[in-house]
């Protein structure tokens, strides 16, 4: 029992139904049989996910006229079954072993810092979570990844799109002064220094 990866088309669940892109909400829940629900993301028009072999599975898309566009997928279970590209299991072995495992078998690897790789483009992305030496989200896109900025938090897949809005209280006294705003992930994959933003104002009495 195993899923295979598939980049550029989508993921084989086991025992042997598939997850492709394009496909509809209704022909993803078919083709996951079981317990699907409705779940947010970013930016998404519909967002479902469920569980099978101890592993969980996030299917999304932002447009709804071209069907599902991102399937992501994270060990939950104490034994989850392998995650496969090539017969390499991404969350079985070490992440170097498993980037080392797939540039041996003709895959294009591009590692981004520490916890980051894209596989085959921008069509796979592995990550590990902060503290691991493993990978532990695998996100397949249709087509190539959005450059756009990412929004990253419980159950919401790496990539996807989002905004948000940070209130603060400027200083009274007059002055320039600089508000700057850190974030846990970068928002260039190319530079993993790139994750923060700067805002500089200035305070003053009115005349």
């Amino acid at each position: 029992m195993m899923f295979d990866l598939m980049p550029g088309r989508g993921v084989r669940l086991p025992p042997r139904q598939c997850v492709t892109f394009g496909m509809s909400r209704a022909e993803v829940a078919a083709a996951a049989g079981g317990d699907v629900r409705d779940v947010f993301v970013c930016g998404a028009r519909w967002a479902v996910a469920f569980t099978v072999a101890g592993v969980a599975v996030t299917v999304h898309t932002t447009d709804e006229d071209s069907g599902a566009g991102t399937v992501s997928l994270s060990p939950v279970g104490a034994d989850p079954a392998p995650v496969a590209l090539d017969d390499v299991d991404v969350f079985g072995w070490d992440a170097a072993a498993v980037l080392a495992a797939l540039l041996d078998g003709g895959r294009d690897v591009r590692p981004m810092g520490r916890r980051t790789a894209w596989v085959d483009g921008r069509r796979l992305l592995l990550r590990c979570d902060q503290g691991t030496g493993h990978f532990t989200d695998a996100s397949l896109y249709a087509g190539t990844a959005p450059r756009n900025a990412t929004c990253y938090g419980p159950g919401i897949p790496t990539m996807s799109y989002g905004e948000s809005t940070m209130a603060f209280r400027a200083p009274q006294a007059p002055g320039i002064y600089t508000f700057t705003l850190w974030t846990a992930s970068h928002f260039d994959e190319y530079d993993t220094t790139n994750n923060r933003i700067s805002i500089t104002f200035e305070v003053r009495y009115l005349a």
